[in-house]
């Protein structure tokens, strides 16, 4: 069903989901992301086989435009993509979190952690993210538990203006 939110920001929008949810586990994508056939699957596999708080998943590209020579793997996670297929593996500290574009999450982890930080996320034209990241670094930092699945695919599709070096420089 679709739900409007009156507030401005990724993080309101995600918070009433969750709020108007009702199951026990809470999927995650964008509006520009294709999950493959088996995506949820993956996901409570991971869930089942791990007893993880959540989990994300690789975030492969789907180019608008051929990407220019300097957009290269090492500024790949400024357009949420992570294509590492090692794993599946516990995310600690020290990993690379996941991304919006490809997470989920037990219920208890907000019942317990609250909700995501709607000081944080993209608003209007701000660019501006970390709500999703600001929530892993909780779940770990109250010993929970998060793995990366990589059986747990999504396509996300990069429009040609996110490809230029303008780009980059007023997001970054």
């Amino acid at each position: 069903r679709y739900l409007f939110e009156k507030k401005q920001g990724l993080s309101h929008a995600r918070n009433l989901g969750i709020t108007e949810s009702k199951g026990s586990y809470l999927f995650f994508t964008d509006d520009d992301v294709c999950p493959e056939r088996d995506w949820v699957c993956q996901l409570l596999k991971g869930f089942e086989q791990f007893s993880c708080d959540a989990c994300g998943g690789h975030i492969s590209p789907i180019w608008e435009v051929q990407p220019p020579e300097w957009l290269t793997e090492r500024l790949h996670g400024f357009l949420a993509l992570r294509m590492d297929d090692a794993g599946p593996r516990q995310i600690t500290s020290t990993d690379d979190l996941p991304f919006g574009a490809n997470m989920a999450f037990r219920r208890e982890v907000f019942e317990k952690l609250g909700d995501f930080d709607t000081a944080l996320g993209r608003k209007g034209t701000v660019l501006a993210g970390s709500e999703e990241l600001d929530l892993f670094e909780r779940i770990l930092h109250n010993e929970g538990v998060i793995y990366y699945i990589p059986q747990a695919r999504v396509h996300h599709r990069i429009e040609g203006f996110r490809t230029n070096k303008m780009y980059f420089r007023r997001w970054r």
